[in-house]
């Protein structure tokens, strides 16, 4: 996805609909990987995006809910990130694992409590 610096969540979050509205259409994937980076935010020092924490856990939502309406399994990863305050890319990453796991427990049956990985 080709997106401008300063990018806002609204624009980001379109381009990723568009992007795997066209995935879907070419490809129609049996599996995905997602790098579930974290340079967006706009406390990172390097990314030139201005995606706040809401954003950033629209798009993980995104992604993980193309994956349970077409049925295709996704492996993620952390990447990138280099926040200002290194919390905040420790934060990104915590809700990306969260928003996995809200997914997650829908088709298995955890037994882990809710808080299992809070701090």
């Amino acid at each position: 996805m080709g997106l401008e610096n300063g990018c806002s969540d609204s624009q980001y979050l379109e381009a990723l609909d568009q992007a795997l509205s066209t995935m879907h259409d070419q490809f129609r994937p049996n599996f995905i990987i997602y790098l579930a980076g974290a340079d967006p935010h706009e406390g990172d020092r390097l990314g030139k995006l201005k995606i706040t924490q809401d954003g950033m856990r629209l798009r993980d939502d995104q992604v993980f809910q193309y994956g349970r309406d077409h049925q295709v399994p996704i492996a993620f990863s952390m990447a990138g990130g280099y926040g200002k305050e290194i919390d905040s890319t420790v934060k990104i990453h915590l809700q990306t694992i969260e928003v996995a796991l809200s997914y997650a427990r829908r088709y298995v049956n955890f037994s882990w409590p809710a808080d299992y990985l809070r701090f």
